[in-house]
């Protein structure tokens, strides 16, 4: 391939996204994290698995907000 030619990236075969159940990320987002889990030649289930451990052992921040409802 002649220098400064970029290789197109591989299409993402179409799939339900691991992440479909979860109504409060963004569309757009649910198809980033397949396309990166394709160009990382691994599944969406193991990057997921990477994101948790990285969060679980504080290497990435996480934050959770809490909603109260009055009654």
């Amino acid at each position: 391939m002649p220098r400064g030619v970029k290789k197109a990236a591989p299409a993402v075969e179409e799939k339900e996204n691991i992440l479909e159940p979860f109504k409060k990320i963004g569309k757009m987002d649910k198809n980033r994290f397949a396309k990166v889990a394709a160009k990382m030649g691994i599944s969406q289930e193991e990057l997921l698995g990477l994101a948790v451990q990285a969060v679980a052992k504080g290497k990435v921040k996480f934050e959770a907000k809490k909603v109260y409802e009055v009654k």
